[in-house]
């Protein structure tokens, strides 16, 4: 089993292949039938691509087609079996349209045979083609170089013009994001993202309100992430044969943490005074949205607070973070929760709470030498 990309491609005397496709961005071929009697001379194939709409090779707009032609200067006769083009906007090669496999339709005379293919529309995007001819009785297989690449534009443009509040918001607040499409006339949607770095993955922003109509959008959402964002916006039309999507340059927006955290101990059991060594449980609860882990601090004076060592990290499950343990020290002890804050919240610490744990008592045991005990 082979792939099929720019750094392996298939070739062989007489061979005509079947693709499958595993993935967008690869190409296997299983091994067909081999083609009785195959020649050693190769078609000299050449492969290119023009605009259906404006006879340009090189660039086009959404949505017009495009025809694939791939010319053979054989002079052995026109080649006997159908030519598979592919395309590829990325690294690898997929099957450009399944209807122009193997399909034997050339046609010419000696020293310019043709063979043509029509995709489906391109999404815009720059796109390079190839192809690979099986073989025949007169022809080896081939499999023929990329062409020049060729560019679909967008024939829609989406921008933010702007986002309120201008500068730097807090996390929680309600911040709208304002939307203009190239023409005012287009139906459709507009979805929006963020992301903390530029070419990162961008994560949906969910809006409490949005509108769209006439080319202008609008997003209010109070859940933007507590960072320096990069915000994008989609507009896709309701009549995608006919007019593209389009994404909009990122629009950096800053959202600092919010400080309105809360944290509290809500519960200790056993609630009345235990004895050292005996597991204890304080449960604190958090605001809502908070997420992360809550530290449990001890002190014997309310002032000077150590660490609970096996509670510096409890995680957050809903609203409560228990910590159980039994390192409680004994006597009367005051006990608080620390909230470590999130990607959205800062760090907030709890009213202490005081809680008693009486000293463990121990029997001393003597004996006499060679008594009993």
């Amino acid at each position: 089993m082979k792939i099929f990309n720019r750094r392996n491609r298939l070739r062989g005397p007489g061979v005509i292949a079947l693709g499958v496709v595993l993935a967008a961005s690869q190409f296997v071929w299983l091994a067909g039938d081999t083609v009785a009697g195959a020649s050693t001379v190769s078609p000299s194939i050449t492969i290119s691509v023009t605009n259906n709409v404006t006879s340009s090779t090189t660039a086009g707009t959404y949505p017009q087609g495009v025809t694939l032609t791939a010319t053979s200067t054989g002079t052995l006769g026109a080649p006997t079996n159908g030519i598979l083009f592919y395309e590829s906007s990325g690294p690898s090669f997929s099957p450009a349209n399944a209807a122009c496999s193997n399909a034997s339709t050339w046609t010419g005379s000696t020293g310019n045979w043709t063979d043509t293919c029509s995709p489906p529309i391109l999404a815009p995007g720059t796109y390079e083609f190839t192809a690979y001819y099986g073989g025949d009785a007169n022809y080896s297989a081939d499999t023929i170089g990329a062409t020049p690449t060729y560019t679909v534009t967008s024939n829609t443009s989406t921008t933010i013009s702007g986002v309120s509040p201008t500068g730097p918001a807090t996390y929680g607040a309600a911040v709208t994001i304002n939307v203009t499409v190239s023409a005012s006339n287009l139906a459709g949607t507009v979805a929006y993202s963020a992301s903390s770095t530029l070419n990162g993955t961008y994560a949906p922003i969910t809006c409490t309100s949005s509108t769209y109509a006439s080319g202008a959008g609008t997003c209010t959402s109070s859940t933007i992430p507590g960072t320096t964002n990069y915000l994008e916006a989609t507009f896709t039309s309701s009549t995608p044969g006919s007019f593209s999507p389009s994404t909009s340059t990122p629009f950096g927006y800053t959202v600092n943490k919010s400080s309105s955290a809360s944290v509290a101990i809500s519960t200790i059991t056993p609630a009345t005074a235990t004895t050292y060594g005996t597991s204890v449980s304080i449960t604190a609860t958090v605001g809502a949205g908070q997420t992360g882990t809550v530290a449990f601090d001890t002190s014997p004076n309310n002032s000077s607070f150590s660490g609970i060592s096996n509670c510096l990290t409890v995680s957050i499950s809903g609203t409560t973070a228990t910590c159980t343990t039994t390192q409680i020290p004994g006597g009367t002890t005051n006990l608080q929760a620390i909230y470590n804050g999130d990607g959205n919240f800062n760090t907030v610490t709890s009213t202490s709470v005081s809680y008693s744990v009486t000293k463990a008592s121990y029997i001393l045991l003597s004996a006499s030498p060679g008594g009993p005990v």
